[in-house]
Formats: C-alpha cells, structure tokens, sequence
C-alpha cells in the first residue's frame, strides 16, 4: 500500500515538471521564436517569404497591401480567436459576466481598428482607389506613441501579475502562469529590436533590411506578439477550467 502511494506521488511529480516545461516552452519560447523569424524574414530573408509575410502590391498604397500579408492576417486571425474564446466563456460560464462583455468589446474593437473596419477589404477587391481610413489611430495625433506607452506598462503589469502568488479565488481565476513572466522584457525588446532594425541604425548582418510595406511601421512585430501572449493566456485560463482544475495548473491534453 504504501509503496503503491509513492509510486503514485511520482508519477503526479514527473507529470507535473513536464507540464510545467511545456507551459514555458508553450508560453516563453514559441511566441518570441515565431516573432523572430518573422522579423528575419521580412528583413533579411529570400524575397519570396519577404512578400508572403508583408507584400508589395502595384497600385496598392504599403498601409493597404501590408494588410493581406501573413503578419497582419495573423494578427487578425488571433485577435478572432481571442473573441470567440471570451464569448464563448461569456455564454457557458456564469462567472465575471459583466468583465468578460467588457473584454469582448474590447477586442471587438481593436479588430475592426486593424482591419480598417473592412475598409482595406473593400478597396482591393473592388479596385477602387483608396482615399481615407476609417480607424481611429491614422487620426488622432500621438495616438499610436500613446498607444505604446499602453502596451509597455500592460506588458509589464502582466509579468509582474504571473509572479504575484495566487492566494486569492479573483487572483487564481484571472491572473497569468508564472511562465508569462517576461512577457513584458519580452515586448519591450521586440519592439525596440525592430525599431532600430527597420529604421536603419541597427544592422545585425551587417547590410540594411529590405525595404517593403511595413515601411515605418515596425511595431507591427510587437503587436503580434502582444496578441500571441494574450491569445495563448486566454486559452491557458480556457483549458485549466473546462477540466475543472485551477489556472494555475491546467491541462492542455485534448
């Protein structure tokens, strides 16, 4: 009996240093090796992945065509599964009701705010010429630095929420495993790696990077990584509670 107990302690120690490895690789290194690859590849690699991840068009202003690329199409296509996961626990799960329809607004927002409203959509298809946008932060002056300033300090709130100990119900039902620790060094040095990377006074293979329709919009890299972290935090909190189990220990097995 008492040697079935200990052999069954450590298989639960073993299962859970895996666990907990996955979760770091899951949280810490994948996000930041796809944002690097991407970065290298639109600044230095062959032509062809340059133009799969932000293309140049004919006849298509860079801020248009940049728009049908891979970076932003994922951008887009987390910024979707960040909604749908929120509904969907907005509709099944009775819980923070009101906080959950104020995220999903949110990030409603910030979608239609990336694509134009649908706007850039429109003009490529029809053909028509492109006169305007729609999104607030084209307009507003200082709207984007403003907007980076944000970002910085939530990065940064968001490490330090992942290291605070979860002693509470609200702390262990919303706030981040302690693998999202550096997310906010993390965002900071991709955002200033690539502004000075694209904007020409850091050259890391000792040439310029191509120049294409990201143009003067390095944070798009930041942005994507902004949007991987909390795609990934949303799934992290979605799968620790649909098994029934704490966030601070979820299970990702389907």
């Amino acid at each position: 009996m008492l040697l079935t107990e200990m052999r069954s302690h450590t298989q639960v120690g073993v299962g859970g240093k895996h666990e907990e490895t996955f979760l770091w690789v899951l949280h810490l290194v994948v996000p930041l090796t796809l944002v690097l690859f991407f970065g290298w590849g639109y600044c230095y690699g062959p032509r062809w992945l340059h133009h799969i991840l932000a293309p140049t068009i004919t006849g298509l202003p860079n801020e248009t065509a940049r728009e049908l690329g891979l970076i932003e199409s994922l951008q887009h296509l987390l910024l979707v599964a960040c909604l749908t996961l929120i509904l969907r626990s907005f509709f099944y799960k009775p819980a923070y009701r009101p906080l959950k329809a104020c995220l999903a607004v949110l990030v409603c927002w910030v979608l239609l705010e990336e694509i134009d409203y649908g706007y850039h959509y429109v003009t490529t298809l029809s053909g028509a010429p492109r006169w305007r946008h729609l999104n607030i932060h084209n307009y507003v002056d200082n709207f984007n630095y403003n907007l980076s300033w944000v970002a910085y300090f939530c990065s940064w709130l968001f490490s330090l929420a992942s290291a605070i100990p979860k002693t509470s119900r609200m702390w262990r039902d919303w706030f981040p495993h302690r693998s999202f620790i550096l997310t906010g060094p993390a965002f900071l040095s991709i955002h200033h790696l690539f502004n000075r990377v694209i904007l020409g006074s850091l050259r890391p293979f000792g040439r310029h990077p191509l120049s294409g329709s990201i143009g003067n919009s390095p944070r798009e890299f930041a942005e994507l990584y902004a949007y991987l972290i909390v795609t990934l935090y949303l799934i992290y909190l979605s799968r620790g509670r649909s098994r029934g189990r704490l966030p601070e220990t979820p299970t990702y097995a389907v």
